[in-house]
């Protein structure tokens, strides 16, 4: 199962993510429609990933474009939350 996040994921556009947070599993999400995100867009990344794991299943990140893959990088997350680019 898929989900995608059209938009922005930030601090202002989490709450129906964050609602949907406790029922998430390993799946993908898929980013081709993010616009973009903030360190609440990559925090919450990082707790889908944590999420996923705790249940021995797997996130895929999908389509991130340049400023996700950066703004990982930038905190360091890029060795715990795995995003792969798309085509941006």
């Amino acid at each position: 199962m898929a989900t995608a996040i059209d938009g922005a994921l930030t601090f202002s556009t989490l709450g129906p993510y964050l609602r949907d947070l406790p029922s998430a599993a390993g799946e993908t999400l898929d980013l081709a429609r993010c616009s973009r995100i903030d360190s609440a867009g990559a925090a919450y990344l990082l707790e889908r990933t944590r999420r996923a794991r705790a249940r021995g299943l797997t996130l895929r990140i999908i389509n991130a474009n340049s400023q996700v893959l950066n703004l990982l990088r930038f905190f360091q997350l890029d060795d715990v939350v795995t995003a792969t680019a798309g085509a941006h």
